[in-house]
């Protein structure tokens, strides 16, 4: 899945998101979300493909009760893209975190979600990280 809308959507249907940058390699980075992250599993993983920069703590919490997932746009798209010299080939995602007074950023290429464990399924499978490793 790679809409923000429906991204946001799925993120939405938690109670709440833990999130971790959990690995930026080769242009490609890796989010990890979920209700606990200390857990077997996360629930979610964003991956981000020809990532130009990301903005971010390492770790943050989203309140799920409003919108958690966007592309930025606007002013603050235009003055991003001119500072950090974006191109149009590339999108800037931000996701809201609580603790932080600036959502994080990531203007990559591509967003891909795999749902890893929705809610009331049954636990993530190791099997499942073929989807996010090329």
């Amino acid at each position: 899945m790679s809409n923000a809308a429906e991204i946001d959507r799925i993120i939405r249907t938690y109670p709440w998101m833990d999130c971790e940058l959990y690995a930026w390699i080769r242009g490609d980075a890796t989010i990890i979300a979920g209700i606990d992250l200390h857990g077997p599993a996360p629930d979610l993983l964003l991956h981000f493909e020809d990532v130009l920069f990301v903005i971010a703590p390492r770790e943050w919490k989203s309140n799920t009760s409003s919108v958690v997932f966007t592309v930025l746009d606007g002013d603050s798209e235009t003055k991003m893209r001119q500072e950090y010299r974006v191109g149009t080939d590339h999108t800037i995602f931000q996701m809201v975190a609580e603790d932080c007074d600036v959502p994080c950023r990531i203007a990559a290429r591509t967003v891909r979600m795999v749902q890893q464990r929705p809610n009331a399924a049954p636990l993530w499978h190791p099997a499942s990280w073929a989807d996010v490793k090329r």
